[in-house]
């Protein structure tokens, strides 16, 4: 789902699911239900959602 609007957008890809800004770059992470804290690991999720 993306909203054109606010730049907010939500991807699912099997077990992963993002909720990011993509005007901002800033998000949240979900790997099968846990939420990604890892700063590194965080970036690379949000970047995956970004690209797709």
């Amino acid at each position: 789902m993306w909203d054109k609007w606010t730049g907010n957008i939500r991807f699912e890809d099997g077990g992963l699911v993002v909720l990011m800004n993509i005007n901002s770059g800033k998000g949240r992470a979900w790997q099968e239900g846990q939420e990604v804290a890892e700063p590194d690991t965080l970036k690379a999720r949000l970047k995956q959602a970004h690209n797709a």
